[in-house]
């Protein structure tokens, strides 16, 4: 693909308008085989042999992100952008732009949903630990703006998540 995966960010996209009308083609070619085991193998295989022959040329850079993503989710201590750089690496704004292109968000974006992946885990902890402890293991510099970000995106406060995973498991 030619285009940064951020301009498919939050979009519905048309199978043609992303990989060209030969995917038209395939989509009706998968959708004229029959409902049957066979036909599921035949699918398969149709998509298969579409992906194979429109597989873009090896990029280094992909390698790259894969392998600064694979940090943000072993290395607890990556709280910020900031700790994704090193000596004689991609600088900051070479990093965000890397993102944007090969993810489609910011590199912040991954790190806040892997810390609050991490703070869903540790809130099911029995008991559960101290959230102002807690927020700045995480990188937040205070307990509010963790709750906020917490209930932002799981649909509960970070108390209220403890809470509910408590009374599922009595």
């Amino acid at each position: 693909m030619k285009k940064p995966l951020s301009t498919l960010t939050r979009r519905t996209v048309p199978p043609g308008e992303l990989l060209g009308p030969e995917a038209l083609a395939l989509e009706a070619a998968i959708l004229a085989t029959d409902v049957t085991r066979d036909a599921d193998r035949e699918r398969i295989a149709l998509a298969e042999g579409f992906l194979r022959a429109h597989a873009p040329t090896p990029d280094p850079n992909v390698a790259l992100v894969q392998g600064l993503v694979t940090r943000i989710l072993e290395d607890r201590a990556v709280t910020k952008v900031e700790d994704l750089l090193t000596p004689g690496g991609p600088g900051l704004r070479t990093v965000q732009r890397l993102f944007s292109r090969y993810v489609g968000v910011n590199p912040k974006w991954v790190i806040q949903r892997y810390r609050l992946h991490e703070a869903a885990e540790r809130l099911r902890e029995t008991p559960p630990p101290d959230l102002a402890r807690l927020a700045l293991e995480l990188g937040y510099f205070d307990q509010a703006h963790f709750i906020r970000d917490f209930r932002r995106i799981v649909g509960r406060t970070p108390a209220g998540y403890a809470r509910h995973g408590r009374e599922r498991h009595t």
